[in-house]
């Protein structure tokens, strides 16, 4: 009898060591997954910060683009002038010519309003460090299009 309790104590002994090695490997493994779990959190506040921001460049791009649309339409209309304009005055000079007693040409229209930014300019004062509120200030460019020019050029 003696025999049987004390090869059921080394059982339980045995069992109770193995349920202790078994708590401290899962105890373990806990813990490797706590540390990953916190990573993987990280990584992903990391990933929506920079899905703001390149949210925040796209809308930034849209709005450029809608501007550089409504300018090229402004140029398209001005050139449009600019070609009525040269007719009319080729029309005049002809005319006059048959008028005139000289070897005269007819004098061309020219556009002297340089007040629309000439973005090669532009992009050079970029590339010499001009900050956003110049670019705006100097270039009659909107925020936007600074914004853009500064961060492609600058």
């Amino acid at each position: 009898m003696q025999n049987i309790s004390m090869s059921l104590f080394n059982n339980l002994e045995l069992v109770s060591v193995l349920n202790s090695i078994v708590l401290v490997i899962l105890s373990i493994g806990f813990v490797f997954l706590a540390i990953a779990y916190g990573r993987m959190k990280k990584e992903n506040s990391h990933l929506f910060k920079q899905l703001g921001s390149i949210n925040k460049d796209l809308a930034g791009l849209c709005s450029a683009a809608v501007n550089v649309d409504s300018r090229l339409s402004e140029e398209s209309e001005q050139l449009n002038d600019l070609y009525r304009r040269v007719d009319e005055d080729n029309e005049i000079a002809s005319t006059s010519t048959h008028h005139n007693i000289g070897n005269e040409s007819p004098v061309m229209y020219r556009d002297d309003d340089s007040s629309k930014p000439a973005y090669k300019g532009v992009i050079e004062k970029v590339q010499e460090g001009a900050s956003e509120k110049k670019l705006i200030k100097e270039c009659g460019l909107s925020r936007e299009e600074a914004a853009l020019l500064i961060k492609l050029h600058g």
